[in-house]
């Protein structure tokens, strides 16, 4: 009796449940991000990663409507949580200038899991949609564990998840007919999957996981006092703070400097770059200025802080890169360059 009135209520709800459920998940990831340290974030979606892998099994293996009803449910808010939590990370980690096609795909991804529910109780849908999770858990974990952003580990990420799930489809092949039926074109589609992703990966559409850009902006001058920097930036209004593109009054042979904060694991150590651009109006295209480098150390909660300078920069549109040894773009700040005769009001800030 109980287990009908559930039912009743979840078949009667369910277009309020799945959307719900999905924002709530999506919510509840970014407050994990910001609030919870990345090893304990890992555990939960590990924890994630196993219920999902234990509801596909008995999707395939099991004909109990009780347990049926139960592995639907948990699969949808699995598979939703992981994706959530690839996009995520993916936010904090790069550009959405640059990134915006994975982060497309992965919110796609989120939207089909409600809207096409019904095709992932079918065993190629299900299998493939758990390799590309698969793929972009180990792809967050394993240049977390390694304290490294070399790329061999993004490959590692991918043959090493292709090949638990391959396991996980071979497994099931046992049990149940339609899912040795479909390993033909799986097996293809999860190959179109790895090249894919790898693909997105080389040509730097992929973020550097698992850094990312805590804070960036322009500042006429940055001095470091102890641990303490001292930027000086301009007295704005309101309006002005929301102009996209911040504008900065420079005196002639004026500084202006760009100050970032970067968050990595702690023991990781690489090189962090600022390229300078300037937009050149006739040639309506960016052209490269200069490029400045400088090492992070991880492990300081609010970022690893530094910075870079251009002296006398022409007026006009500027923007700023950071960005890996590999030109990952980990964020982009765009400002505009005004010549003035006097010197603007300016303010302390202390980070």
């Amino acid at each position: 009796m109980h287990f009908k009135a559930i039912k009743h209520f979840f078949e009667k709800h369910e277009r309020l449940l799945m959307p719900a459920t999905l924002i709530l998940g999506t919510a509840v990831d970014f407050v994990t991000f910001l609030t919870i340290n990345i090893e304990a974030t890992f555990w939960i979606l590990g924890v994630y990663y196993c219920v999902a892998a234990g509801c596909i099994f008995v999707l395939n293996t099991r004909k109990e409507e009780r347990l049926r009803l139960l592995a639907k449910f948990l699969m949808q808010f699995t598979f939703g949580a992981l994706l959530s939590a690839s996009l995520v990370f993916y936010w904090f980690s790069g550009a959405i200038s640059v990134s915006w096609p994975i982060m497309i795909l992965l919110a796609l991804l989120m939207v089909s899991n409600e809207v096409f529910k019904e095709y992932y109780l079918k065993p190629i849908v299900q299998i493939s949609a758990f390799y590309f999770v698969s793929f972009s858990l180990a792809a967050l974990m394993l240049p977390y564990a390694r304290n490294s952003l070399d790329p061999i580990w993004f490959v590692v990420a991918g043959v090493a998840s292709f090949l638990l799930v391959w396991g996980l489809m071979t497994l099931l092949g046992h049990e149940a007919n339609k899912v040795r039926d479909a390993h033909k074109y799986t097996f293809m589609i999860m190959v179109s999957i790895f090249l894919g992703v790898q693909v997105l990966y080389f040509t730097n559409v992929i973020p550097p996981i698992p850094l990312s850009l805590r804070e960036a902006g322009v500042y006429h001058n940055i001095v470091r006092v102890g641990d303490t920097y001292k930027l000086r930036a301009e007295e704005q209004t309101f309006f002005e703070r929301l102009d996209p593109i911040q504008t900065v009054h420079l005196t002639k042979n004026d500084r202006v400097f760009l100050y970032s904060s970067i968050f990595a694991p702690l023991q990781l150590n690489t090189q962090i770059f600022h390229r300078w651009q300037y937009f050149d109006s006739e040639k309506r295209q960016w052209i490269d200025s200069s490029r400045h480098g400088f090492f992070i150390t991880g492990g300081r909660q609010g970022g690893f802080r530094g910075y870079s300078l251009k002296i006398n920069p022409t007026p006009g549109i500027w923007r700023v890169q950071v960005e890996t040894t590999r030109r990952q773009v980990l964020g982009r700040i765009k400002f505009r360059v005004e010549v003035v005769s006097e010197e603007p009001t300016l303010v302390e800030i202390e980070r």
